[in-house]
């Protein structure tokens, strides 16, 4: 008889070196340097194993989920997440470049759980603090049973920066267009904080007349502007001609998306397409100072970033173009014309070209933008006119220039395109041909968003934007140009129609307790959400977070909006490898059968699920049969036995490398059989 202990050895291999497999703590080899000789007809059996378990959960490349946060998917209204303004944004718990699966506690994995939720939800109004996954314990501590995750999310209000009337970064979180390629020339915009504290204003200023490309462009690359009553506001008076109210020279002030490029145009975008302007400059929405045909006086002029739908010049690649909104009488007698306050006698001087700057009748000296969740508002106003002309409709009051419903008889040509989830992250751009003109950006209600690690977020960061992270590679970029490309974003292909989709506003937007956006749910999608919340196939972790059954979780007609959701396992989740694990002597000639895969195997033992201490995690696990079940060799001779390959698998001879580290021990009993090699036939 023979007592073989076999090991690893921990010292050659780092202990959750996963690809290192001779000596790894689920499959080892033995060397003998003095090599054991088994008798013929040999028989083998386990004596006894010491393993160590730690309940490490194994996180995977594929465990992939969704979450989705929109208008909830209604399947009698909205057929799809296709007919609405938020897209299906995919979470995965290994971090970003981690493409090989790793092992952790239940510690570590709620908090990457955590960091993929924050993730899958890039929307400026996040509130990131109070957004949590929490493991859940029946008996309200670790140490007692697991029992599953309780996800919160969580939005903000924007009273905090309604209050708040500086909400922009300082100078140095600007771009300025013409250092982004070479930092060593002189900045072509002037960028100064000005003020008393508290009353704050940022001046911006152009050193040089803009030239041909319109260099005098900059654009704030931190605090996206918030979807609670967001406002941009700024002060013209700068831009007017010298002891006049006349705005006669070329501007442009509006809100772009952050994107991966140095010039901050987006890729997909036709810089000489559309009908808004020349400048080549790219924003999503935007108010410019432009000349008819490029000469003669200047008016004022509102666009917006869509899919150009004329088939002569749209460019391949770059489908997307600067296209006006009509917000005036353009004399073509349709009930908007008629019934807008921007037309000839009301906010307009005269004629069918809209309201002309270079005259500016109604002396405006500012310009706001408000972003309530997907509608975008855009004002005009006069706060330091007077003496207005008697015959018009001017006063001291912001004059609504463009928004969704608020003037009868709109069409697509009228109103702005709904703000989705290319479009959450939204930061002012500003462009001043004429140098020595300049604006000051009276309140801006940027959030403030942070990194991980506590530092602010750029606009071009993939962490805090959807859209940038999709220009990672061709086949995500196509994804958000699809998204872009949706028909409620393409107001240009039927410009005379009824818009098919109702943009979602704020309710409330600074109070602190009633601030709701309008029908807007997290719905986080651990299986499929097909075909509702589409291209969500790839979702394969409701049984492992404890979702059994329920794919889609959050989806509830009938509750009611609120800044909190709140979901919790029902079920425990599969996280921990509680399944069977066998022990294999892979080298040798024994022969056990596995029904279960339908052939042959090499197992002689299988290790139940608690030690002889009714411990079923932790160090030093020691396992013993009662009795000892033995494998014959099969050998009708002699061996030598000069290397063990030992190896821990699961019912479907699968290596058990979940959760099983550092040292392990297998003691192998091999003796002569009492019962012979073949049976004899009378």
């Amino acid at each position: 008889m023979s007592l073989v202990i076999t090991s690893n050895n921990v010292d050659d291999q780092a202990e959750f070196d996963r690809g290192a497999l001779d000596q790894a703590p689920f499959r080892f080899r033995n060397h003998l340097v003095n090599p054991l000789e088994l008798p013929s007809n040999c028989e083998v059996a386990v004596q006894s194993v010491k393993i160590n378990k730690n309940g490490l959960i194994r996180v995977s490349p594929t465990d992939n989920f969704y979450i989705y946060f929109g208008k909830q998917i209604l399947s009698s209204a909205d057929p799809d997440s296709e007919s609405t303004a938020s897209f299906p944004i995919k979470g995965r718990i290994l971090p970003s470049g981690s493409n090989e699966p790793i092992y952790v506690n239940m510690v570590r994995f709620t908090e990457m759980l955590k960091e993929a939720v924050i993730l899958a939800i890039p929307h400026p109004d996040l509130d990131k603090k109070n957004t949590t996954v929490t493991a859940i314990y029946d008996g309200g501590y670790i140490g007692s049973q697991f029992a599953g995750f309780q996800f919160v999310l969580k939005y903000l209000d924007g009273k905090d920066l309604f209050d708040d009337p500086i909400g922009y970064a300082t100078k140095d979180h600007w771009r300025i267009l013409n250092t982004q390629f070479n930092p060593a020339r002189t900045p072509a915009m002037d960028i100064t904080l000005e003020g008393d504290p508290g009353e704050e204003q940022m001046r911006i200023e152009a050193v040089d007349d803009a030239g041909i490309n319109g260099n005098n462009c900059c654009w704030l690359n931190r605090r996206p502007l918030t979807h609670m009553g967001g406002i941009f506001n700024v002060d013209l008076a700068g831009l007017k001609e010298s002891g006049t109210e006349k705005l006669n020279g070329g501007f442009a002030i509006g809100l772009v998306r952050g994107t991966s490029t140095k010039s901050g145009q987006m890729s997909t975008f036709d810089s000489y397409g559309g009908n808004l302007t020349n400048s080549r400059h790219f924003y999503d929405y935007v108010v410019y100072s432009e000349q008819i045909a490029g000469r003669g006086d200047f008016f004022l002029r509102v666009g917006h970033c869509i899919y150009n739908s004329d088939d002569s010049t749209r460019q391949s690649g770059r489908p997307f173009v600067l296209e006006e909104i009509v917000y005036y009488d353009d004399g073509n007698g349709s009930e908007f014309a008629s019934e807008t306050p921007w037309q000839a006698g009301s906010l307009v001087q005269s004629g069918t070209n809209g309201y002309n700057l270079s005259r500016n009748w109604g002396k405006i000296d500012t310009l706001t933008f408000v972003l309530d969740n997907e509608k975008m508002h855009i004002f005009a106003q006069s706060e330091e006119g007077e003496d207005f002309p008697p015959s018009s409709d001017w006063n001291n009051d912001p004059q609504m220039i463009v928004s969704f419903d608020y003037v009868q008889g709109e069409k697509n040509r009228n109103i702005p395109k709904p703000v989705g989830t290319t479009c959450w992250n939204l930061y002012p751009k500003v462009m001043i041909r004429k140098a020595g003109r300049f604006i000051r950006i009276k309140k801006y209600s940027g959030r403030e968003v942070l990194t991980s690690a506590g530092d602010e977020m750029d606009a071009d960061n993939p962490d805090g934007s959807w859209f940038v992270r999709m220009q990672g590679d061709e086949a995500n970029g196509r994804l958000a140009m699809a998204f872009d490309s949706r028909e409620i974003f393409r107001l240009g292909d039927k410009p005379n129609d009824v818009p098919i989709y109702i943009p979602l506003g704020a309710t409330d937007p600074y109070n602190e307790t009633q601030a709701r956006l309008d029908s807007y749910r997290f719905i986080l999608l651990f299986g499929s959400g097909e075909p509702f919340y589409r291209y969500t196939g790839s979702a394969n972790l409701q049984s492992r977070l404890g979702f059994q059954g329920e794919g889609i979780v959050g989806h509830n007609p009938d509750a009611e909006d609120s800044q909190i959701n709140e979901h919790s396992s029902p079920d425990t989740p599969d996280l921990m490898d509680y399944s069977s694990a066998f022990i294999r002597l892979d080298n040798f000639t024994q022969t056990s059968y596995n029904s279960g895969t339908g052939r042959p195997s090499k197992i002689l033992y299988q290790v139940p699920r608690f030690d002889t201490s009714n411990r079923e995690f932790g160090n030093a696990l020691y396992y013993e049969p009662q009795e000892r079940t033995y494998i014959k060799l099969q050998n009708s001779e002699p061996l030598r036995l000069n290397e063990i390959h030992i190896s821990i698998c699961d019912n479907l001879e699968r290596l058990c490398d979940a959760g099983i580290s550092g040292k392990t021990v297998v003691c192998l009993h091999f003796r002569q059989s009492s019962t012979p090699l073949f049976k004899m036939i009378k």
